[in-house]
């Protein structure tokens, strides 16, 4: 039992990895605007090369930790990587202008520890300053104080780099830019060496293609300009600033603003903007050094934010929200949801229960034009397809909630119209407006006199009976009249929006029901809200975490990155934020959300051809509506379906065949006789190395319980011949 309680009391390998990660790995990858450890475990090559500066990182490091641990107890939130960054770069900055000064150890030891103190103090403090702002604090503590040096040591910068022994860039032609660029790239490190902007280079391109490629836009865009100010007359010394040009770039094209074409131009005018910072900052600066800080970076950024946060200057950029994420996967990750759920616009439920047709869309004649063409007019669908008459009425049909929401006005007292008529005085008869979570509003219009069942002021969600369809204002037939506008006065211009949660009817017969997790109905089309299906609800929702075993077994010739015969283990477990997560020893894991529509899948990391590959193909969602037939469409990532995807990560923010449409079919449900539920699906177009179709069937509690892959001229059977609960 002591051995026991010993062994014990020794932290693990993994342990150790995980506090190195922390402490002196991602505050150095920081700095790049990345959040992996093995980047910062890269940078020590940097700082190896001039030892001083790697003892001076080492022991900040530390003491920031210790600070941590005595003013916050190591809370993350507070001491993350970005604060520690901000310490880290103070105090080195310090450490490089005391260099020549010859002071007493014992002095350099205070000065530098009161630089790492004020760098934390001007980290918390633009950190509540912008908490509501678009703006990063990122590395802008660091930037202020180290003006605050240059200033006060005017050369020290240059009597640094000589004391240092850094090297004299020059520039005389175009030949000397691949040198001036190496050389440069380490500078905000203060290793200005041709090995340190190499190792950079490669971590950056290793990391993120899209990122290298922003910020070597941004550099040779600077380095053009630059150079043309020198031919003009002006004498900016500007290669050892040069690096400014490449953060700005890289993190305005690539980082803080999803990548893409449009992100690539963004860098060449980051470029171009920081170079004309740079240069202002060498004239009126002086000697002082001061351009040679990152300040130019951080000038060029807050810039940069403000202007391309305004959508009259950049409509449709998207802003990156996770940006220590990898560029790529935050495009992949932002564009997947959007082909899911639509481009904008809120999502509301159908208030109305049963079939009904949009008998007047968006962009319709003769009222739904122009500032008012985002609106949804709803009545009963015909009795027979083609027949004008026999349509059903809506008078007096319940109206629920389309949203959750406060009322924030209603009208309830305008007489109904005798049908055929109307009362052209008044555009929306009985009215409720409701305001939503999001900051929109909802107006629904037409009711029955004297229906309306709410108040303003009152809270409202899907369940909750707003009142009844009328024919009051300008109706000459019973209807509901649906939009979504900006402000709260009836008739304000209207904003698109998007109905939830929804089917339509299709098929050769066109009664086969087609689910939709989202979008805008047509003008004519019918549509029903989706309804949960109670044995395929509670088969989902019980699905649990545990250890399960799947023989596989193939059958004819399969593509060859597919998983011969033999077996896999799988381990599902549920994460922190409710999600499930299933890792099989192949190496892949798939995350699964249960939303309140579907359970769906949300992330995939692994190698094609996997079980967990084959699984996505075969049910990326399923909602609890399903019912024997039901038919929809969704969407996956291909960048994680097949080969190469290093090479198609990194081409995907380019448009570049990314995702791939599968259209699913519910073949059975759970019931008395069958607990079990399948699911067939098929791309919409032959892709190399996908399968024909596959079929999922899914067990209580323990989930895939047979995935069957067809391909061209064989089969892969992945059958689940072991289940193991595990506690929550």
């Amino acid at each position: 039992m002591e051995a026991s309680s010993t062994e014990n009391q020794f932290p693990t390998p993994r342990q150790i990895m995980s506090v190195a990660a922390k402490l002196y790995l991602r505050p150095l990858a920081s700095i790049l605007l990345i959040g992996s450890a093995w980047v910062g475990a890269g940078m020590w090559i940097l700082l190896l090369q001039e030892p001083l500066m790697a003892v001076v990182a080492f022991l900040a490091l530390s003491i920031v930790e210790i600070i941590s641990q005595i003013m916050a107890r190591g809370d993350v939130a507070t001491f993350g990587p970005l604060t520690r960054a901000n310490a880290l770069l103070c105090s080195l900055a310090a450490a490089f202008l005391m260099g020549p000064m010859n002071l007493p150890f014992l002095l350099q030891v205070v000065i530098m520890f009161g630089a790492l103190c004020v760098g934390l103090y001007f980290t918390l403090i633009f950190r509540r300053l912008l908490r509501n702002t678009s703006l990063p604090p990122i590395i802008l503590p660091y930037t202020v104080l180290a003006a605050m040096m240059a200033i006060l040591l005017p050369h020290g910068m240059s009597n640094s780099a000589q004391y240092f022994g850094w090297p004299v860039v020059e520039v005389v032609s175009f030949i000397d830019l691949p040198g001036v660029f190496l050389k440069t790239m380490g500078g905000f490190l203060y290793s200005p060496w041709l090995l340190s902007g190499a190792v950079i280079s490669v971590l950056i391109f290793v990391w993120s293609p899209a990122m290298f490629l922003a910020g070597m836009i941004g550099w040779i865009v600077g380095a053009l300009t630059s150079m043309g100010l020198v031919t003009s007359g002006l004498d900016p010394y500007w290669p050892p600033a040069s690096y400014n040009f490449f953060l700005s770039g890289m993190a305005l094209g690539a980082v803080f603003f999803l990548p893409g074409l449009r992100g690539m131009v963004i860098a060449a005018f980051a470029g171009m903007i920081c170079a004309l910072f740079a240069a202002v900052l060498r004239v009126y600066a002086g000697p002082s050094g001061i351009v040679y800080f990152p300040i130019p970076f951080g000038l060029t950024l807050i810039s940069g934010i403000l202007a391309l946060d305004n959508p009259a200057f950049a409509p449709g950029l998207r802003r990156n929200l996770d940006w220590f994420e990898r560029p790529e996967d935050a495009w992949i990750k932002d564009a997947w949801t959007r082909r899911r759920w639509g481009e904008q616009g809120e999502l509301l439920a159908i208030p109305l229960v049963g079939p009904v047709a949009v008998v007047q869309g968006f962009d319709s004649k003769p009222s739904h034009r122009g500032a008012w063409k985002h609106a949804l007019d709803f009545q009963r669908p015909l009795v027979a397809p083609g027949e004008r008459r026999g349509r059903p009425s809506l008078f007096g049909e319940p109206v629920y909630s389309p949203a959750i929401g406060e009322v924030v006005e209603t009208r309830n007292n305008v007489a109904d119209n005798p049908p055929g008529k109307a009362n052209y005085g008044d555009n929306w008869g009985n009215y409720l407006v409701l305001r939503t979570g999001a900051g929109n509003h909802v107006l629904l219009a037409h009711f029955m006199q004297g229906s309306i069942a709410v108040a303003p002021r009152q809270w409202v969600d899907y369940t909750t009976y707003l009142g009844a369809v009328g024919n009051s204002g300008r109706s000459t037939v019973s209807h509901l009249h649906m939009q979504v506008q900006a402000g709260s006065e009836p008739g304000a211009p209207t904003k698109p929006f998007r109905l939830a949660n929804y089917h339509t009817f299709g098929g050769e017969s066109g009664n086969t029901r087609i689910w939709h997790a989202a979008g805008t109905p047509s003008e004519g089309e019918t549509v029903e809200s989706a309804r949960p299906n109670p044995a395929v609800y509670q088969l989902l929702t019980g699905l649990g975490p545990g250890r399960s075993i799947f023989a596989v077994t193939t059958n004819g010739d399969v593509p060859d990155f597919v998983v011969s015969n033999g077996s896999i283990t799988l381990e599902s477990r549920l994460t922190a934020h409710g999600t499930f997560v299933n890792a099989t020893s192949e190496g892949s894991e798939v995350e699964y959300k249960l939303d309140a529509d579907a359970i769906r899948v949300i992330r995939i990391q692994g190698t094609p051809g996997t079980s967990m590959a084959m699984a996505m193909v075969a049910a990326p969602s399923i909602p609890f509506c399903a019912q024997p037939g039901l038919r929809w469409t969704d969407i996956l990532p291909l960048t994680e379906l097949r080969t190469m995807q290093y090479l198609r990560k990194f081409l995907s923010p380019f448009e570049v065949q990314v995702f791939v449409a599968v259209q699913c079919e519910c073949v059975a449900v759970p019931d008395s006789a069958n607990p079990e539920l399948v699911i067939r699906t098929r791309p919409l177009k032959s892709y190399p190395g996908l399968p024909l179709s596959c079929t999922m069937t899914v067990a209580p509690l323990r989930g895939p319980a047979r995935i069957v892959a067809d391909f061209p001229r064989g089969s892969v059977t992945y059958v689940n011949a072991s289940f193991e609960p595990r506690s929550m």
